[in-house]
């Protein structure tokens, strides 16, 4: 039986390391994200994702002190998948501001770019809205009248 334990064991320190080991990538990563929004863009997408790794490694950890040694295995490749999808992220858009275009790869709408648009589209609507209040008394003296002559007829 010394030979299973010592198993169960290496495969322990192994995780224990590899969870280490992304949650200093997951540091990394975050810090690169950080240094970008507060230089020339935020993004949503990037900081979503860097969260779930985050949280899927808070998971992993909970499942390798329960002794889940399976289920910690695949909450790494999740957390893994999640946090280098974040740091392809920052690293087109790190990208795309050394390249001076200023186009941003957001695959979800900024919060403040789905504020403008419906301050817009309010605007408008007010706008519709006073209209077509300056032209109730118009259209309702038009029907009286037409009414009358429909009447008189």
């Amino acid at each position: 039986m010394p030979g299973p334990a010592r198993n169960k064991s290496a495969r322990y320190a192994a995780q224990v390391s590899r969870t280490a080991i992304l949650e200093q990538l997951i540091f990394q990563i975050d810090r690169a994200h950080q240094s970008a929004a507060t230089t020339y863009h935020q993004s949503e997408l990037a900081e979503s994702s860097l969260a779930n790794a985050t949280a899927t490694i808070t998971e992993a950890v909970k499942s390798l002190a329960l002794g889940d040694h399976d289920s910690v295995d695949r909450l790494h490749n999740v957390a893994w998948f999640y946090a280098k999808f974040a740091q392809d992220i920052v690293a087109a858009e790190s990208t795309e501001h050394l390249l001076g275009n200023g186009r941003f790869f957001d695959l979800i709408e900024t919060r403040s770019n789905i504020k403008n648009r419906l301050h817009d589209h309010l605007a408008l609507l007010s706008t519709k809205i006073e209209t077509l209040a300056q032209d109730i008394p118009a259209l309702w003296e038009l029907e009286q009248t037409a009414s009358k002559e429909h009447k008189d007829k």
